[in-house]
This record gives structure tokens, sequence and C-alpha cells, in this order.
């Protein structure tokens, strides 16, 4: 929501994220085909952990600050794609998380009865995206 008006790019290069993403959902097809929650879960958990390295390595707000237009498009339209396939494959665990998610994305009904073809490339291109509260606070404890 802080780049480009809140609206996903139309960047189309293929990432180390999407790569990712496609081995996810493949992943968790399996194990869920197979009754095997825990797998499809970990397979979830799997890309949270990558995007969140994704965006260590890439560093969007220095692309930003540094001018890199075209590389920090193709970033938030890869964060984008993640986001709405961590969407679908969150839904059965957590589904309010999904629904805040697809909320966040700009996708009304939340990806919550996907057409699985669509996880290969996400349609999130020309979605105005917005903040949200963190989904998963750190305890006041912590």
């Amino acid at each position: 929501a802080k780049y480009r008006e809140g609206v996903v790019p139309p960047a189309r290069d293929d990432t180390t994220l999407d790569q990712a993403g496609r081995d996810a959902v493949e992943a968790y097809a399996l194990a869920m085909d197979a009754h095997e929650l825990r797998g499809g879960a970990e397979a979830a958990w799997s890309l949270v952990a990558t995007a969140n390295l994704y965006i260590q390595r890439v560093a969007p707000w220095k692309l930003a600050k540094e001018g890199r237009e075209p590389e920090l498009d193709v970033a938030l339209a890869a964060l984008a794609r993640a986001l709405y396939r961590l969407a679908v494959l969150v839904a059965p665990f957590i589904p309010g998380k999904a629904a805040s998610i697809g909320e966040s994305l700009g996708i009304p009904e939340a990806p919550a009865d996907p057409r699985w073809d669509t996880l290969d490339s996400p349609p999130v291109a020309g979605l105005t995206t917005r903040r949200t509260e963190a989904l998963f606070p750190k305890p006041a404890s912590v």
C-alpha cells in the first residue's frame, strides 16, 4: 500500500518467490489430497518463510529510495502474487487471516473458493491494496 498508490504493478517477471509459490502450491495440493493436514500447513508456512527472506534480500524500500522503479515493480508484483497464494493456502487453517490477506490485496470476497488454475499466475495486477493490522502481532510481553 505504501508504493504505487497501492496499485499492484503489472510486472510479469518470474522471480524466485514465484517459483517458491508454485512449489508450495504443488506440495500443498499433494499433502491435502493425501489428507495430510500437517504437510499442507507446512507447505503454506514454507512460502511465508520464503517471502520473508525475499523481502529482506530484495529490500523494496531500498529500491524505492534509489529510484530503481522497474525492479521495485517486479518485487511488489511478486509479493502480491505470494500473498494471493497464501490467502488460498492458509484458508482451511486460519480462515479469518486468509480473508484479511485477501482484503488487503483488494479481493472483495477473498479467494475462499479459489480457482486452482489461477495459482500458477495469480491475477493481482491492477488490484488496489490497503494497509491492515498486523496479521500476526507480537504479544506485548515479548
